[in-house]
């Protein structure tokens, strides 16, 4: 069979998930291309790396992604323009609390009230960094501060029509794949013999 050219894209707070997802499709002959966002990074956004992929996409839906800056940057345009590439696998994300304990946070985004969460997250985000730069004139790269200022400023009004096309899209969650052993991927990569 000749190898897919698969991209696996995530947050790297979910490297794990990802890898557990890698593996899967290792065991059937797939060795997926990895691509990861994070909470802050120099690095190019996720979406801006995925442009250069030409295959089939899984895209590692988590609370951390929705959450993180260099996941959710230009990801209204990309799902509009390759919504038939991208299959959306929704997992628990997860955060750490005072003591370093690791513990999961849903990811949802059916109901109004899921989506508001995520909208009213980026609007703080875009207020709190609106202050910061009051407060924080004399001492930031201000060239550095107001690109990032935009992108968030940008994701704030996206959020809610990402989370839309995910919605609409024919996601499915973690869970679902482990019961079905991954039968939805390989039906999605052309791989119906794994």
């Amino acid at each position: 069979m000749e190898q897919q050219h698969i991209a696996l894209a995530y947050c790297i707070d979910n490297i794990q998930l990802a890898e557990q997802i890698a593996q899967e499709l290792s065991s059937a002959g797939h060795a997926p291309q990895h691509y990861y966002g994070s909470k802050k990074s120099p690095d190019k956004p996720l979406f801006e790396q995925l442009r250069s992929h030409s295959g089939q996409i899984l895209l590692l839906i988590t609370d951390n992604f929705l959450r993180s800056s260099q996941c959710m940057a230009g990801g209204r345009e990309f799902m509009q323009d390759n919504r038939d590439i991208v299959m959306p696998i929704v997992a628990e994300g997860i955060r750490q609390d005072e003591s370093h304990n690791v513990y999961p946070v849903p990811t949802q985004f059916e109901r109004i009230s899921d989506i508001i969460q995520y909208i009213n997250y980026w609007q703080d985000q875009y207020l709190d960094l609106r202050r910061q730069k009051r407060e924080l004139e004399d001492e930031i790269d201000e060239t550095t501060f107001n690109e990032h200022l935009r992108t968030v400023r940008a994701i704030s009004g996206e959020t809610s029509e990402f989370l839309r096309l995910l919605r609409n899209a024919e996601y499915v969650t973690l869970e679902e794949l482990e019961e079905s052993h991954y039968e939805s991927v390989f039906r999605f990569i052309g791989d119906m013999k794994a």
